[in-house]
């Protein structure tokens, strides 16, 4: 039988798609039922599996029980899947399928080994007690829209915060998407006006994921992106922002148990 996902949103998003395809595909295996990985393909007489279906779902199967609408039926994965509680209660697994030997697709562009060999390959370009901090603006750029922008006058209070209680921190790294628009430039601006201690990288994605999946000491922003690489990475110290349940879709407001939550509002640029 066939399961697969509905390719939806960015990369970030397609990773919580995947890795409850994957997840799912593993309990049902443990119960004696194969299911086969076809890429981004909605199988004939197949169960549609939404956001709270998945949940039920999930829970049926770790019960070692099967719904019988499922039965000998294909999985098609359609919603979002943002929850840190499946990923939590099998971590090591999550962390084993992110590998150069996986040479599952991802989404259109991405094969998760060779996602992972340009990760692994890129320069470290920062010492271990430095901050990463994640500045995530282009998704604001794609949609002419509000989309939760962190005001960059908290962003600053949060640096000079942790900086201050964390006397082992030296330099700040920001890992920005390219600076496309005056905004963006502005805000990177406000960030670094009354510093000189302040590194910029914005490159590729996948030297961005690969400087911020190295941090020891890593601010995420409300991205996925950020929390993926700070969950699959090297993570000891890690900040994550309260989102305030604005998507109400997700369900992950920390990173592992380390993770200090840090109050922000957003602003909108013109």
């Amino acid at each position: 039988m066939i399961i697969s996902y509905e390719i939806r949103g960015r990369f970030g998003n397609n990773l919580f798609q995947y890795y409850a395809m994957k997840i799912i595909q593993r309990l049902f295996h443990d119960l004696d039922i194969e299911y086969t990985y076809v890429y981004n393909t909605k199988p004939n007489n197949c169960m549609i599996v939404g956001d709270s279906h998945f949940k039920e779902l999930y829970k049926s199967l770790k019960n070692k029980t099967i719904p019988p609408e499922y039965k000998n039926k294909n999985i098609y994965l359609y919603g979002y899947f943002q929850f840190l509680y499946f990923l939590e209660e099998n971590i090591d697994y999550v962390k084993e399928l992110f590998s150069e030997k996986n040479n599952e697709k991802i989404n259109n562009n991405i094969y998760m080994n060779v996602f992972v060999e340009k990760v692994n390959n890129c320069e470290k370009k920062y010492n271990n007690n430095d901050l990463v901090v994640h500045i995530r603006l282009d998704d604001f750029i794609q949609s002419g829209l509000d989309n939760n922008i962190i005001d960059p006058n908290i962003m600053r209070m949060v640096i000079d915060d942790i900086k201050r209680n964390n006397k082992d921190i030296n330099n700040i790294v920001i890992i920005v998407d390219k600076l496309r628009r005056g905004f963006e430039v502005q805000y990177i601006d406000i960030l670094t006006k009354f510093r000189n201690d302040i590194q910029i990288i914005s490159s590729t994605m996948e030297e961005d994921f690969s400087q911020l999946y190295r941090a020891k000491n890593i601010v995420c922003s409300n991205s996925t992106f950020s929390w993926w690489a700070a969950l699959l990475g090297n993570s000891v110290k890690n900040w994550f922002p309260n989102t305030n349940n604005y998507y109400t879709n997700q369900e992950f407001n920390r990173i592992n148990s380390s993770t200090i939550v840090y109050q922000t509002k957003y602003i909108q640029f013109s």
